[in-house]
């Protein structure tokens, strides 16, 4: 599983690149607390798929929050000064909080890939009048969706994960690169989380 352990350190990479993009537009700490989720389940799928030692369970757990709550709450916390009222991005975080106990009850991860799908829609609409970060955001979005496709493709299980680490990471690189083109962050007080 070396390629499977390997690619976890581009998602490190592509996840500290986001880190340092969004510090730099300001936005809100719900994206750190996203990536830092996100960056903890690659470490542990990093000591795992290089057999350093069994992270296993704790990989796998965070592997859940990662995906049904980290990555929906990257992408809402980037939006989160668009929304004119402050009512619409907390019910959106409702969501996502009642996505990860729906899922931790009775896995349904069509739920979770409706959320990020929209969410990333909405954002590419948002940047529908700048070309570059527009683009950017479909390019991420496409890349997030071939994942899809991997397991069908790609036989070997180490690649086949492999592959799925080298989009999502693209899937966090093209995103952030996106986010530049949203409006910079003016909101007021109680529209923001931890700013």
């Amino acid at each position: 599983m070396i390629v499977a352990g390997l690619s976890e350190l581009f998602l490190l990479l592509a996840l500290g690149f986001a880190f340092y993009t969004n510090r730099h537009l300001h936005q809100n700490h719900l994206v750190d607390i996203a990536l830092f989720i996100t960056a903890c389940a690659a470490v542990m799928g990093l000591i795992r798929y290089l057999e350093l030692a069994d992270t296993q369970p704790i990989h796998q757990g965070l592997s859940f929050v990662a995906k049904h709550g980290a990555m929906p709450g990257f992408l809402l916390g980037l939006l989160w000064s668009t929304f004119k009222r402050a009512i619409i991005a907390y019910a959106l975080l409702s969501i996502v909080v009642i996505n990860i106990v729906i899922n931790s009850i009775n896995p349904i991860p069509m739920c979770t890939d409706i959320l990020i799908v929209g969410l990333s829609l909405y954002l590419i609409h948002e940047l529908r009048g700048d070309r570059r970060p527009f683009y950017c955001g479909i390019i991420g979005l496409a890349l997030l969706l071939s994942t899809l496709i991997w397991g069908v493709i790609i036989t070997d299980k180490s690649l086949s994960i492999g592959a799925f680490h080298l989009c999502l990471s693209g899937f966090f690189v093209f995103i952030s690169f996106a986010a530049k083109g949203l409006a910079p962050l003016t909101a007021t007080p109680q529209t923001t989380i931890g700013t």
